[in-house]
C-alpha cells in the first residue's frame, strides 16, 4: 500500500501561518463564574516551548508521566514541548495503583501534575508508615523533622528562599555561620534518616526520576518542604489558560523555594494595588503579567477583555508579593476575597491550604462574605476517620455519612480547626474560624473541582447554600 506524501503540502500550510494567528480555544473552567474562551496565538505556545526546556533541563529522550486531562492548558503546553525536543509522553492517571504501576513500568524522569496529586502521594506515604506501627511512625516523623530542618538551614545559606525587604536579606547574612553550623551538625542524622526511611519514597518514583513539576494551582507548604527536604525535586510553576499557561517556574539547577519561581525569559511581572498602581517590594498586590504568552483576548468578549488586557498587561486577578530579587509568592486571589460586615478583607486560600494539613480533613471552603465572622464547609477524610474510628470505638466506618453523623466528629474537627487556625500560626482575630458544617459527599471533578482538582466556589457556595445559612444560625 503505497501512502501519498503530504509533506510538501504541510510544508506550504507551515509557511502561512504567522506567529501572531490564532492556534487554539481553550475554554477556562469557570472556578468563579462563566467559562471564557481564551484565544491564544502559535507564538503564545510557542514562546513556552522554547523557554521551558532549559528552565526545567529537559533532555531529549527525557520521559514524560502525564497525569492532567490532554485539553487542560498546562497539559497541552507539556505535550507541546515534548514534542519540540524529542522526548517521550506516557498518559495515565491520578490513581495511586495505576500511577505506582506506570512510573515503575516506564522509569520516568518527569511527573507533572497538579498539587493535589502531590498531596495525595504524600498522604499515601503517611497512611503506609503509620500502618507499621507506633515506633516505625515514630522513627519517620523523627527523621522528617530532621530532613526538614536541615533543609531550611541548606536553602538559608544559598540564598534559595525570598527576601522581602533589605532587612530579611540581612538578618540572613547574619545568621549564615549559624545556619552553617546547624546544617553540619544534623546533616549525619540526615544522611542517616535518607539511608533507612526516605530512600524507600525514592524507591517508589523510579531511578531515572529527575523532577515533579507542579502547576495548576499553588502547591500547599507542608507538601513542598517535605519531598524537597526528602530529596524528591519539585518543581513549582505558575501560570493561567490567559497565559499559555506559564509564567514562571523555579529552575531545576537553583529552585528558590517558597516562591513561584524564575519568570520565564521575556516576561514582565508587576504588583499593582486595585488603582493599577504598582506596589513597593514586598507588599501584596495584583499580580500583572506582560510576555510573548499572554492571549489575544476572550472570544467574543470584548468587555471581558478591556477588563483584564490593558497596553499589553493581564491582570491575573491573583494577589502576591515580589522579593527584592523579583521572585513572586502567591497568596490569595482577588476575585476569592470575603469582606466581612466589619470591613477586614480576608483571603480565603491560606487559611484553607492551613486545615487541609490536618489528616482529617479533605477539603474545606471558607465562607462569610458580609458575615460578621468566618464560617468553613469541611469535608472529612474517610479513611482516616474510618482508621480513628476503629481505633477508638472499634466501629467500621464506611462512608461519609456515617462519619458526619458521629457527635465525636464534630469535636476532632473542631480541635483541628483551632489548633491550625490560631495566633501561633500567624493568623489575625478576624481571620478565625467561628463555625462550621461537615459535607457528607466527596467533591469530584465532575460537580465541585475543576479538571486540575480546585474548588469551583460558585458551585460550592450555590450547592451547600443551606449549609453555610446554618453555620450563622447555630
Amino acid at each position: 500500500l503505497q501512502l501519498p506524501n503530504y509533506e510538501k503540502q504541510i510544508e506550504q500550510i507551515g509557511a502561512n501561518i504567522l506567529p501572531e494567528d490564532t492556534a487554539t480555544y481553550i475554554y477556562t473552567s469557570g472556578t468563579t463564574g462563566i467559562p471564557k474562551g481564551v484565544v491564544l496565538t502559535h507564538n503564545n505556545i510557542t514562546s513556552n516551548t522554547r523557554n521551558l526546556p532549559p528552565m526545567a533541563n529537559i533532555k531529549p529522550l527525557d520521559k514524560f508521566l502525564a497525569i492532567l486531562p490532554p485539553w487542560h492548558a498546562f497539559e497541552r503546553t507539556v505535550e507541546y514541548t515534548v514534542l519540540n525536543v524529542r522526548a517521550f509522553l506516557i498518559y495515565s492517571k491520578p490513581v495511586p495503583s495505576i500511577l505506582l504501576r506506570d512510573i515503575s513500568l516506564e522509569n520516568p524522569q518527569y511527573i507533572v501534575s497538579v498539587p493535589r496529586v502531590w498531596e495525595g502521594v504524600y498522604e499515601g506515604v503517611i497512611r503506609a508508615v503509620k500502618s507499621g506501627g507506633k515506633f516505625t511512625f515514630g522513627l519517620f516523623s523523627f527523621f522528617q523533622s530532621i530532613a526538614i530542618f536541615n533543609f531550611r538551614k541548606k536553602i538559608a545559606l544559598t540564598n534559595q528562599i525570598p527576601f522581602f525587604s533589605q532587612d530579611e536579606y540581612v538578618k540572613n547574612l547574619v545568621m549564615k555561620p549559624w545556619s552553617f553550623l546547624c546544617y553540619i551538625l544534623s546533616y549525619p542524622l540526615f544522611l542517616l534518616g535518607s539511608i533507612l526511611v526516605f530512600s524507600k519514597i525514592k524507591v517508589l518514583l523510579g531511578t531515572g526520576f529527575k523532577c515533579g513539576i507542579s502547576g495548576g494551582g499553588a502547591l500547599p507548604r507542608h507538601i513542598d518542604e517535605f519531598f524537597n527536604s526528602v530529596g524528591v525535586k519539585i518543581l513549582e510553576g505558575y501560570g493561567l489558560t490567559e497565559t499559555a499557561p506559564v509564567v514562571t517556574v523555579r529552575r531545576f539547577q537553583k529552585p528558590t523555594m517558597y516562591t513561584i519561581g524564575d519568570w520565564v525569559p521575556q516576561t514582565l511581572i508587576e504588583i499593582r494595588d486595585d488603582n493599577g498602581v504598582k506596589v513597593p517590594t514586598g507588599h501584596k498586590g495584583i499580580i500583572h503579567i506582560k510576555g510573548p504568552q499572554v492571549m489575544k483576548g476572550y472570544y467574543k468578549m470584548e468587555e471581558q477583555t478591556a477588563k483584564v488586557l490593558k497596553d499589553g498587561w493581564f491582570n491575573s486577578g491573583d494577589i502576591g508579593k515580589m522579593d527584592i530579587r523579583g521572585y513572586v509568592q502567591i497568596t490569595g486571589r482577588a476575585k476569592d476575597t470575603i469582606v466581612l460586615s466589619g470591613g477586614e478583607n480576608i483571603e480565603p486560600e491560606p487559611i484553607e491550604k492551613k486545615l487541609c494539613e490536618s489528616p482529617f480533613i479533605q477539603f474545606a471552603v471558607v465562607v462569610g462574605q458580609d458575615k460578621k465572622m468566618l464560617g468553613a464547609l469541611i469535608v472529612p477524610n474517610l479513611e482516616n476517620f474510618a482508621n480513628f474510628f476503629k481505633e477508638k470505638e472499634g466501629k467500621n466506618i464506611t462512608n461519609l455519612t456515617e462519619v458526619c453523623n458521629n457527635e465525636l466528629t464534630r469535636t476532632v474537627i473542631q480541635k483541628e480547626i483551632q489548633r491550625l487556625i490560631s495566633y501561633s500560626n500567624g493568623f489575625k482575630r478576624y481571620e478565625l474560624i467561628g463555625g462550621f458544617e461537615l459535607i457528607d459527599k466527596e467533591f469530584t471533578p465532575s460537580d465541585e473541582l475543576t479538571e486540575s482538582l480546585k474548588v469551583r466556589r460558585n458551585v460550592v457556595f450555590e450547592k451547600y447554600a443551606k449549609k453555610i445559612e446554618k453555620i450563622y444560625n447555630r
